[in-house]
């Protein structure tokens, strides 16, 4: 027998030893979710993602029916997106707006999110709005400066993600903010 052919039944018990046979662990996509640090953003965009920040513009609409409404979604990060394949992994999103105490609007979505630039992002729901935010005249004052739209996102795994912002919602940009 040469050495070499006895060196490598004893290389490969060595290797055993330390552990080098056993295949790495895939992680589980609620395990690769909570490696993320939790973010979560407003949007007004009904066919992209048009960032909404703090104190900015939530344009409000009126619908065909009588009724208002806003386009609102999100881009997150820490949250699993759900499957494409089986439509009950879809995360719940939440999204309500509240003048002071009173609930003026509130749409959901149960959608599986889709991925762009390493987070995950909805776009194009409809946050429902009291009519009185989607004026029909530009002349109109605005009712309010601002209102707290607070979003909620809950996936699969039982990550919840809740931001608050305060902005203005309606159908034009007040010349005093």
């Amino acid at each position: 027998m040469h050495a070499r052919t006895r060196l490598v039944p004893l290389l490969c018990a060595a290797l055993t030893l330390l552990g080098c046979d056993e295949e790495p662990v895939a992680l589980t996509a609620c395990q690769e979710a909570a490696q993320q640090t939790p973010s979560l953003q407003l949007s007004s965009g009904e066919e992209a993602f048009e960032l909404v920040a703090e104190g900015g513009y939530l344009p409000a609409y009126f619908g065909m029916q009588g009724g208002a409404h806003a386009y609102v979604g999100v881009r997150v990060t820490g949250v699993h997106p759900g499957n494409a394949l089986d439509p009950l992994t879809a995360p719940v999103i939440q999204f309500d707006a509240w003048d002071g105490d009173e609930h003026v609007g509130t749409g959901y979505s149960h959608t599986q999110l889709h991925e762009s630039d390493g987070a995950f992002e909805l776009y194009g729901a409809m946050m429902y709005v009291d009519t009185g935010f989607a004026r029909s005249s530009s002349d109109d004052p605005p009712p309010h400066e601002t209102v707290d739209v607070v979003v909620s996102v809950e996936d699969t795994c039982g990550t919840v993600i809740e931001e608050k912002l305060a902005v203005y919602l309606g159908n034009r940009w007040p010349e005093a903010l």
